[in-house]
């Protein structure tokens, strides 16, 4: 008996996961579902559309924001790299 009960409860399952799957992808294909879906993109496109029309353009503020301190950079002693002298050996 507890094998009969155990094959018909995975042949149940096996027809209710068969039943869902039929009636999701009926729904899914059907004409009612696709219009709605080609709808919902056309309206999506019109309403970006719409609000890039109506973006307003923002003054740029950022001319001669970064101050460069050059007095510094020149005081600062540069190492001089042996990779370079190097090279100037060997011409």
């Amino acid at each position: 008996k507890n094998v009969m009960n155990s094959k018909f409860i995975k042949s149940a399952y096996i027809i209710v996961i068969l039943m869902f799957s039929y009636f999701v992808i009926l729904n899914y294909f059907s004409e009612a579902n696709v219009s709605k879906i080609n709808n919902n993109r056309l309206n999506f496109d019109k309403q970006v559309n719409d609000y890039q029309k109506n973006l307003h353009v923002l003054k740029n503020d950022t001319n001669n924001v970064i101050f460069y301190n050059t007095e510094s950079l020149i005081e600062k002693k540069i190492k001089k790299r042996k990779f370079w002298e190097l090279l100037n050996n060997n011409e």
